[in-house]
């Protein structure tokens, strides 16, 4: 009889520890999922009102500063460095599209949160450095959001241990020379090879 009671508080105890690692697994992805929506949603806000903010004036094209002709050129730049790498590996396509955001988004919260320290501040010493910053770094403000986008869209790489081939000098002239090739494949009509 012994037996049996030293067994009923261990298989107790075990439910207890049991349920106790579920209930922390669940609040621990729960949060996971909070942050990730906070952060892409951040980051979609951000991009959102820095396009806003490069067409202020409605007037298209003339809209676009030296800056920001630089910017867009660099951006496309990286976001083709960016899917040539991540072809190369097994990430999803879900990671793929939110990793730049995600990063872009803890940019855009560290910078609101140095924001928030200098107004913080500004209130406790009656300064106002912030009013001033504010008034006169509008370029300055739209050049660290620009820096921010380009540097999610470099380190957003995924890790070398990811990778399912290896990059090498034939992989990189292999893919000029297939964009190369789709383009003249469209000009020709195909030929037939029958042997009749």
């Amino acid at each position: 009889m012994e037996i049996n009671e030293t067994k009923k508080p261990v298989g107790y105890l075990h439910l207890v520890f049991e349920l106790d690692w579920a209930v922390g697994r669940v609040v621990a992805t729960l949060l996971n999922v909070c942050l990730f929506i906070i952060l892409v949603g951040v980051a979609l806000l951000s991009l959102w009102l820095e396009l806003n903010n490069i067409f202020e004036h409605q007037e298209g094209l003339s809209d676009i500063s030296t800056i920001e002709s630089l910017f867009v050129i660099l951006a496309l730049v990286l976001l083709r460095r960016y899917l040539f790498y991540t072809r190369q590996t097994s990430e999803r396509w879900w990671n793929i599209l939110s990793m730049p955001l995600i990063w872009y988004g803890r940019f855009v919260l560290f910078v609101w949160l140095a924001v928030s320290v200098v107004a913080f501040s500004d209130l406790l010493d009656g300064t106002e450095y912030l009013n001033w910053a504010f008034l006169h770094g509008e370029n300055y403000s739209q050049m660290l959001a620009f820096a921010c986008m380009l540097l999610s869209l470099y380190i957003a790489v995924p890790s070398k241990n990811k990778r399912v081939n290896e990059l090498d000098s034939q992989a990189l002239n292999r893919d000029d020379s297939n964009d190369k090739n789709n383009a003249t494949s469209q000009e020709q009509p195909q030929k037939s090879t029958s042997g009749i």
